[in-house]
């Protein structure tokens, strides 16, 4: 597990329980490749003082202005039908976020699709420590909104192409680079930098991909194509509200590209942040412990190894990685 602060990014969105619950693309199957119902903390997740298994979902708990990703180790994949129900617990707190992670090497490469709680989602990628934002925040057709809600994130890969889905609704189709010899999955929550958040996550599957039981197969697919986020803060890859993560505030400002911040020290709990400034990449954490942050930034910047474990950081080897 590894720990180091996050600037403030997107909230969770999610889908009506009133209405029946999230859509039932997340089945297993006699040919799943790999299912988690989450009544135990299975040890291909590693273990992690944010997340644990509460009441058969994967709950994780990022403190404010951090994020935590965990990865798991069961298998390599090559093309697969990833999809799980995720949830933001009330009290709702603006900023947060969930994830599908996939085409993952380890905690420093891989791509992550966010959804928040206005709506929008986006698709990132991580690579040598570093976010690069693939699509920027956009409306997701079929993305609710609120806390105690259920959202089902799907992701259906096919050599460099995978195409996002949000309760059964197509958001994107994208282009990437896995990994030549197989990938891991993995799940993603963070929370903003004024307040610990609680995201859950359950019914996780991994299918290999058939197009007959993709949404709305045998209709045209829908276009896709890139548009500007909507003004405000609190999400990636725009500037935050004042009263960013320690070590510096970035003032309120809205739309934007990432902001850059403070590079954290090395060391427990050390490094220094810095106020953001607009234009940059994201802000990157300290290695061996927590590094204060800068200002606001694109999705958390993993880096560093929290208290208690093994530092490595390893996929899965001391569970997931808390970044900015």
């Amino acid at each position: 597990m590894r720990f180091v602060p996050l600037a403030l990014v997107a909230g969770l969105a999610g889908f009506m329980l009133g209405g029946g619950g999230a859509m039932a693309a997340c089945k297993s199957a006699p040919d799943s490749l790999f299912v988690d119902q989450f009544e135990q903390l299975d040890d291909t997740w590693g273990t992690s003082r944010n997340y644990d298994v509460e009441d058969g979902k994967l709950v994780f708990k990022p403190p404010a202005g951090y994020n935590t990703t965990a990865i798991n180790n069961t298998s390599l994949y090559d093309d697969i039908d990833i999809c799980v129900e995720v949830s933001a617990e009330a009290p709702l707190e603006d900023g947060s976020c969930a994830s599908i992670v996939f085409w993952a090497i380890d905690y420093d490469n891989y791509y992550s699709f966010q959804i928040s709680t206005d709506g929008q989602a986006s698709f990132w990628r991580r690579q040598r420590n570093k976010w690069l934002q693939q699509v920027d925040w956009l409306e997701a057709p079929g993305a609710a909104k609120g806390a105690t809600v259920i959202n089902e994130l799907r992701v259906i890969t096919s050599g460099r192409t995978a195409k996002l889905y949000v309760n059964g609704q197509f958001f994107r189709q994208v282009k990437g680079q896995p990994p030549k010899d197989g990938s891991l999955i993995g799940v993603m929550a963070c929370a903003p930098n004024e307040a610990a958040a609680r995201i859950t996550f359950a019914n996780l599957v991994v299918n290999p991909p058939k197009p007959e039981t993709e949404p709305g197969a045998g209709k045209p697919a829908q276009a896709s194509g890139t548009g500007a986020s909507s003004a405000g803060g609190g999400q990636a890859g725009k500037p935050a509200d004042s009263g960013a993560a320690s070590g510096g505030a970035a003032g309120s400002a809205s739309g934007g590209g990432s902001s850059s911040g403070a590079t954290g020290g090395s060391g427990d709990n050390s490094g220094s942040g810095g106020g953001a400034a607009t234009g940059g990449s994201s802000a990157t954490g300290g290695s061996g412990g927590s590094a204060s942050g800068g200002g606001a930034s694109a999705p958390a910047t993993n880096g560093g190894g929290d208290a208690g474990s093994s530092g490595a950081g390893g996929a899965g080897s001391t569970g997931g990685s808390t970044g900015k």
